[in-house]
């Protein structure tokens, strides 16, 4: 038997290698892949460079004295889901779809946690 949860919020680890909006919706549960969402964030990804260096802050360089970069950005990003009047969702289930806006970047989704409660006296469903 499933117990009615009230969805809270959305922790996201992710990583871009370009300037990248992500765009996360949260549908019910029983909800079909084009379903429309009760909700939903943008939240935007910004690539950089960050150079590498050593435990005593020298610069790494390659065999041939270039600086080292590595051109990405991870991310932590927390993410409120409440419904589109301002209530967090109930429901049995949670949906989660995340899509971007990116033309030719690539991203990576690298964790994710769902906050939840389950709700006292909520009445079970079977199924």
């Amino acid at each position: 038997m499933a117990a009615v949860k009230r969805y809270r919020w959305l922790d996201i680890i992710a990583e871009a290698d370009e300037d990248v909006t992500l765009t996360v919706e949260w549908l019910s549960g029983s909800g079909s892949d084009e379903a429309v969402s009760r909700g939903a964030a943008s939240k935007s990804l910004s690539a950089f460079s960050m150079q590498l260096i050593t435990a005593d802050g020298n610069v790494i360089q390659s065999a041939a004295e270039s600086n080292i970069t590595l051109p990405t950005e991870s991310v932590q990003k927390i993410i409120n889901l409440e419904g589109t009047n301002g209530d967090y969702i109930q429901d049995v289930g949670c949906r989660i779809r995340i899509s971007d806006d990116a033309q030719d970047g690539s991203w990576s989704l690298e964790g994710m946690t769902l906050g939840f409660q389950v709700l006292p006296h909520a009445t079970r469903r079977l199924g």
